[in-house]
C-alpha cells in the first residue's frame, strides 16, 4: 500500500489502542507500547512455532498475531470486537501477512472442539465479569501451553484473594476483578494447566513499572502490577525452558545440555 491509503486508513480506524509502525514514519499512536510488551513476551513463548496453531484471544489490532505468524505459526486464530478485528485485518494488509483469522468472537463462545496448542490472552482477564469460566472456556480449546498477561494484587495479603471493582480502577469502569498472583495460579491449576509460573515486568518497566504499581489508584484502591502467567497442560522434556525452576525435583533428572529451549 502506498503512504496516502496507508494514512487514509489509518484515520478511518481511530481509535487506536495499540501505537504500532505501520510504515517507516508512519504509527498509529495508541496508547499501548507493543514493542516493549513484545520484547517482555517473546522470551516466554516456544522458540519454534513451526506447525503450532495459536489463539489469540482480545488481539486488539492484531500486533502479536502477525508476530507470531512470522515466526513460523502454522494457524493463528485472533478475535475480538468489530472495532479492533477491522485494525488487525488493516495492520495483516499493511504487513503483508493475510493468512491470519481474525474474527469477531466473544471467548466465552469459543467451540471446545477447536484446538490450539497455545493460547495468549494479554489485558483481557480484568475486564471479564467471570473470570474463571474464561478461564475454563481457554482451558477447554488449548492442548497445550496458554500465555496470559493481567493484573494482579501486590500486597502479601492479598496474593489469595480476588477483589471485585465495584466502581472504577485506574478510572477505567470495564475493570471487574483484580486476583492476588497466587489465586490466579490457583486457578490455572483448577481448569487444567498444571504447571504455572508467574512472570512480572520489572520495576523500571516503561510501561508497567513502579510508577504503575506503587501507592493507590484515584479509586483509594492499592495498585496491582501487571505480570505475565504462563501455564503448560503437561510438561515437554525437550522444550521445558523457563518452567524447570518449578519443578525443583526434576532438576536432577535433566539434562540441561540437551534439552531443546
Amino acid at each position: 500500500m502506498i503512504k496516502e491509503d496507508i494514512l487514509k486508513k489509518m484515520k478511518e480506524l481511530v481509535p487506536w489502542g495499540q501505537n504500532i509502525q505501520l510504515a517507516k514514519d508512519i504509527y498509529t499512536k495508541g496508547p499501548l507500547d507493543v514493542v516493549c510488551r513484545w520484547e517482555f513476551i517473546k522470551n516466554l513463548i516456544p522458540r519454534d512455532l513451526k506447525g503450532m496453531h495459536i489463539l489469540d484471544i482480545g488481539c486488539n489490532a492484531g500486533y502479536f498475531s502477525v508476530k507470531m505468524k512470522r515466526l513460523g505459526a502454522q494457524y493463528i486464530k485472533a478475535i475480538d470486537f468489530k472495532h479492533y478485528i477491522k485494525q488487525a485485518k488493516f495492520l495483516a494488509k499493511v504487513k503483508k501477512c493475510d493468512n491470519i483469522n481474525f474474527v469477531v468472537q466473544s471467548l466465552y463462545n469459543l467451540d471446545s472442539s477447536e484446538k490450539f496448542d497455545l493460547t495468549i490472552c494479554l489485558g483481557v482477564l480484568y475486564h471479564l465479569k467471570y473470570p474463571f469460566l474464561a478461564l475454563k472456556k481457554i482451558s477447554d480449546v488449548t492442548n497445550k501451553m496458554v500465555i496470559l498477561e493481567t493484573e494482579v494484587l501486590v500486597n502479601n495479603e492479598d496474593t489469595n484473594k480476588m477483589r471485585f471493582i465495584e466502581n472504577s480502577y485506574r478510572n477505567d469502569g470495564t475493570t471487574w476483578w483484580i486476583p492476588g498472583e497466587e489465586c490466579l495460579k490457583a486457578m490455572l491449576r483448577s481448569v487444567g494447566f498444571k504447571f504455572v509460573q508467574s512472570y512480572p515486568y520489572k520495576e523500571d518497566d516503561p510501561i508497567f513499572g513502579r510508577h504503575y504499581s506503587q501507592g493507590l489508584t484515584e479509586e483509594g484502591i492499592p495498585k496491582g502490577r501487571r505480570m505475565v502467567l504462563v501455564g503448560l497442560k503437561k510438561l515437554d522434556q525437550n522444550k521445558i525452558g523457563h518452567l524447570v525452576s518449578e519443578i525443583p525435583e526434576l532438576e536432577n533428572e535433566l539434562d540441561f545440555n540437551n534439552l531443546d529451549i
